[in-house]
């Protein structure tokens, strides 16, 4: 299948956003500190309005990363059959997500007993809710999404295709208002799962009834997007005004309502884009740069932490030390992922731990392959 240009270089500009958010979290959070806890104003903080731009204009990468996979998941027939699916999507989502999370779950361990990590009761307990490091809850959510999607594909071909556009619109303004009206507690949860459902199918239909390509059009719908998630900057840096943490409102999470329209936007507008340069390469290691950069990130801040003190990160200016950071980390992420995939590429040779997995827990084919 030939490739297109505009979504590998939105998966790549996503991975980059994915890292500035984890990123400037750290910059966020500090600040938020120091206010609500150490009596400090605003003013008193570092480039306050670049930490909050900064996080809220990456905000769209998740939902483009799920709004990807549903435009080309749901455009193939063939995933309707589920054995197919499942034995594929285990062997491409389900292996590297146990693989890393074994990896983080040993990676913390140490942690737990030097005091520069969360406690080992904590940790179980991150684990149980699919959490063993903060970023690896989007592949506990996505599982649940594959779970589905051969479900969604069916439906989809049961009625018409204006119809199931009309559905996933409305899905995913459901998913808007229930993400603000429940306690969200478990990653795997298949409410979660649901919830992403819209974007997921949103994602097809976009891609499905976009038209010509456009770059101009294109151009100014990524522009709105943007100013969408503006507006959610400036909530957010009232927010870090008045001390309270981005947990408590989620100002900038995947289902704001700000963040919604600003993610279908954007991804419009990505449709639209006619590239003609290939970024095949760069944008097969997204995936790997996701699981793998969080690990990068806590690394570099606790040596920060174990050298300089824990809140030293926060007191270099965020408006430069963002961007550098995010810079690092998806380099170095970017070597690792090469790095992985050579390694698993001559530890799996033929696939055979792949097969041998995908055989154990019973989603082998016919040919005995996860194709």
């Amino acid at each position: 299948m030939k490739r297109e240009g505009n979504y590998d270089l939105l998966r790549i500009i996503s991975a980059v956003a994915v890292v500035m958010i984890h990123v400037s979290s750290i910059w966020f959070d500090g600040a938020i500190e120091s206010i609500s806890k150490s009596g400090l104003s605003v003013t008193d903080i570092q480039s306050p309005y670049w930490i909050c731009i900064y996080g809220s204009l990456s905000s769209f990468a998740v939902p483009c990363f799920v709004m990807l996979s549903g435009a080309f998941i749901l455009e193939n027939e063939k995933n309707i059959e589920y054995k197919r699916f499942y034995s594929k999507s285990f062997a491409k989502i389900g292996i590297p997500a146990i693989i890393f999370s074994v990896v983080y779950i040993f990676y913390s361990i140490p942690g737990c007993f030097f005091g520069v990590e969360r406690g080992i009761v904590t940790l179980l307990k991150s684990i149980i809710k699919g959490v063993p490091m903060y970023h690896m809850w989007y592949l506990y959510m996505l599982v649940g999404v594959y779970a589905l999607a051969p479900v969604v594909l069916r439906f989809k071909n049961s009625i018409s295709e204006k119809s199931f556009q009309k559905v996933a619109f409305i899905f995913c303004i459901w998913a808007c208002i229930s993400y603000w009206t429940q306690t969200r507690k478990l990653s795997w949860d298949m409410g979660q799962s649901f919830e992403y459902l819209g974007y997921f199918m949103v994602g097809y239909c976009i891609r499905k009834m976009s038209g010509p390509k456009n770059n101009l059009k294109a151009l100014l719908m990524i522009l709105f997007g943007l100013l969408f998630e503006l507006c959610a900057a400036g909530l957010q840096y009232q927010q870090m005004k008045a001390g309270i943490s981005e947990l408590r409102y989620g100002i900038v999470a995947p289902y704001c309502p700000l963040i919604v329209p600003a993610s279908i936007l954007i991804f419009y507008g990505f449709t639209l884009l006619d590239i003609k340069k290939e970024f095949t390469k760069l944008s097969g290691l997204t995936f790997y740069i996701y699981l793998i950069h969080a690990g990068v990130w806590d690394f570099i801040c606790k040596l920060f932490w174990l050298i300089k003190g824990r809140d030293y990160p926060t007191k270099l200016d965020g408006a430069v030390w963002i961007l550098v950071f995010t810079i690092a980390v998806f380099i170095v992420s970017c070597l690792l992922s090469r790095l992985y995939l050579y390694l698993w590429g001559k530890l799996d040779k033929n696939r055979r731990i792949t097969n041998c997995i995908v055989k154990v827990v019973g989603l082998q084919r016919e040919t005995g392959r996860a194709d």
